[in-house]
């Protein structure tokens, strides 16, 4: 009995040891991702300090025409993947920002990062460019979800809102969500492992440029692994991310995390509202824009979105996911412009 103790011992000394050097050999063998700078790091960066915290910020198109900002998901990342609307500067002044925390903006305190910080610096960037008229809104995703909350809390500071599969905006459609993605949890396999592995090795090595730098990196790579089960699957045309479907600078990983904790109690119920009367009561048309492959929070969730507001409308692109500003561009820029072109008759100077 003692001999084979020792010798269950001795295997499992030699199997830690292989593991060991296994590990050390992947992690001579792996190489640092490049992880860009903020706006901290990089004075080049365009930029605008907004309620304390410095915004990776970029404007196109006449300032004196009406603004729209356009609001990227996440939470956490980054406006890069909006700026195929970038046409749309022919008739009217954009503002793109990385949020707070996100991108390539600056890096702040888990406490300055929730719904309410979020909205409220929504409010001072549009004030800071259209201090007087309203503003023409458009958001994908979790911005999708931050400007309608942004419409419930300013109702009179929107006349325009364009929401782009918001994946939810109440607790029922946030449980439906939550089955569709089996709660944001990939199954269990050997590619996740493997995965887990290699990009975990990649981002120890990451030297800078700041401390967040390699949760950041190391976050973004697992959101877009192509393993079994993503629990994102759902939303891209034939069950998994396309090739160039994604365009990103930098995800803001610690800012995901605070505004995602902090939204959601340990029973899974939202602690906040996202749309409530003054959404319902919101006199003008809102359009919403789904992704026909999108079978998580594709038509069918916005089709209940839809019950939130008083006269909205719903255009579906064809063979598109959930990244349809980037997958057909040309299809959503015809859906949206004569959507931005409809007059409101209290949008005027105020």
């Amino acid at each position: 009995m003692l001999r084979w103790v020792k010798g269950l011992a001795l295997t499992i000394l030699v199997l830690v040891v292989l593991l060991l050097t296994a590990a050390g050999v992947s992690y001579v063998a792996a190489e640092a991702p490049l992880v860009l700078p903020t706006v901290s790091n990089d004075k080049s960066l365009p930029s605008l300090e907004i309620r304390g915290v410095k915004l990776h910020l970029q404007t196109e198109g006449d300032p004196k025409n009406d603004t729209i900002i356009l609001l990227h998901g996440g939470p956490g990342n980054d406006y890069r993947h909006l700026l195929s609307l970038l046409p749309l500067g022919d008739e009217y002044h954009l503002v793109f920002y990385d949020q707070r925390g996100a991108g390539l903006s600056e890096r702040v305190a888990d406490e300055k990062l929730d719904l309410h910080q979020l909205t409220e610096e929504l409010d001072a960037v549009g004030r800071h460019f259209s201090p007087e008229k309203r503003l023409r809104l458009i958001g994908h995703s979790w911005g999708a979800m931050l400007a309608a909350a942004y419409l419930e809390r300013h109702p009179d500071r929107v006349s325009h809102l364009v929401l782009v599969e918001p994946g939810f905006l109440s607790q029922e459609t946030f449980d439906r969500f939550l089955a569709g993605s089996n709660g944001g949890v990939p199954g269990f396999s050997m590619a996740l492992l493997g995965r887990l592995w290699t990009s975990g090795l990649r981002s120890l090595k990451i030297d800078g440029p700041d401390e967040d730098a390699a949760l950041d990196n190391f976050v973004l790579e697992l959101a877009m692994s192509d393993v079994p089960e993503h629990p994102m699957a759902g939303y891209f045309c034939g069950g998994k991310p396309q090739p160039g479907s994604f365009d990103s600078w930098r995800m803001g990983a610690r800012s995901s995390i605070a505004i995602q904790t902090k939204g959601i109690d340990k029973d899974l119920q939202l602690k906040g509202t996202f749309v409530d009367k003054n959404a319902l009561s919101f006199p003008h048309r809102v359009l919403f824009l789904a992704g026909s492959c999108n079978t998580l929070i594709g038509a069918e969730q916005q089709r209940r979105h839809m019950s939130f507001f008083s006269d909205p409308d719903l255009v579906v692109i064809q063979n598109a996911g959930h990244m349809l500003l980037q997958e057909k561009p040309a299809e959503a820029l015809r859906a949206i412009r004569p959507y931005l072109a409809r007059p409101h008759d209290d949008d005027q100077d105020r």
